[in-house]
């Protein structure tokens, strides 16, 4: 169980952080005919532009 906690769960943890880290990429501010905001992470609509993320 020792091995399990020092020296699998750190390595799945890291593992987990690495994947993780670069989804943040993309954010879309879209505004539709009503006047709706909503933020996606495509831009694809009309009406939509990218938002300016400071980086992390």
């Amino acid at each position: 169980m020792k091995s399990f906690v020092f020296i699998v769960l750190p390595g799945l943890l890291c593992a987990v952080i690495a994947h993780a880290a670069p989804v943040q990429d993309e954010v879309y501010v879209c505004v539709d005919q009503n006047g709706v905001t909503e933020y996606r992470n495509t831009g694809l609509n009309k009406g939509c532009r990218k938002l300016d993320m400071p980086a992390a």
